[in-house]
């Protein structure tokens, strides 16, 4: 969830965004880290599959297809892929 502290007006919650979209884009790079994680298998690659459904192909699945194989090899949350 974004804020911004009192005063602030969103402009730090608006610069957050625009970060984020700056950063991510569903693009060759994040479709190939997509395929990577499913072609693997697993619960990362089941969830991955569902949040490809219920996105689609847009910066938000791309930002989660990059961030995804940090789960399967256990650099977030040991023990769960």
């Amino acid at each position: 969830m974004l804020t911004s502290p009192p005063g602030d007006h969103g402009i730090r919650a608006a610069a957050q965004i625009k970060a984020f979209e700056e950063t991510w884009s569903w693009d060759e790079v994040a479709a190939a880290s997509y395929h990577d994680v499913v072609t693997a298998g697993g619960r990362v690659a089941d969830a991955m599959v569902a949040s490809r459904r219920f996105l689609g192909d847009n910066d938000k699945l791309a930002y989660l297809s990059m961030m995804a194989p940090r789960l399967q090899t256990g650099r977030c949350n040991p023990g769960w892929t």
